[in-house]
C-alpha cells in the first residue's frame, strides 16, 4: 500500500481566491501546490471554509522554491505568472 505524500503548509490566506491564485501560480511553475481541504459551510455560500484561513501546501522539497516565487510575485505587486518563472521554464 502506497503512503500519501506529504505536504507543508508554506501560508495561510484569509481570502479563498486569493489563495487559489497563489495555488495556481506554483502549480504554473511546476511545482506540487494543493489547497488544504476544509469541511465546506452549506447555505450562505459553499466557498467559506470554516475556521477561517485557507493553507496552501506543497511537498517538503518543494517549500524553498514555492516560497521564493511567492515572495517574487509580491515584489512584483502581484503580476501574472509568466513575469515571474525562471528563465529556465
Amino acid at each position: 500500500m502506497q503512503q500519501p505524500e506529504e505536504f507543508d503548509i508554506i501560508q495561510h490566506f484569509e481570502d479563498r481566491t486569493e489563495a487559489e491564485l497563489a495555488c495556481g501560480l506554483l502549480v504554473s511553475a511546476g511545482l506540487d501546490a494543493k489547497l488544504e481541504e476544509h469541511e465546506m459551510l452549506h447555505g450562505f455560500s459553499d466557498s467559506l471554509p470554516i475556521g477561517g484561513a485557507v493553507g496552501l501546501m506543497v511537498p517538503p522539497a518543494q517549500v524553498e522554491d514555492a516560497r521564493a516565487l511567492l515572495a517574487s510575485a509580491r515584489a512584483s505587486g502581484g503580476t501574472v505568472a509568466a513575469d515571474i518563472l525562471p528563465e529556465n521554464s
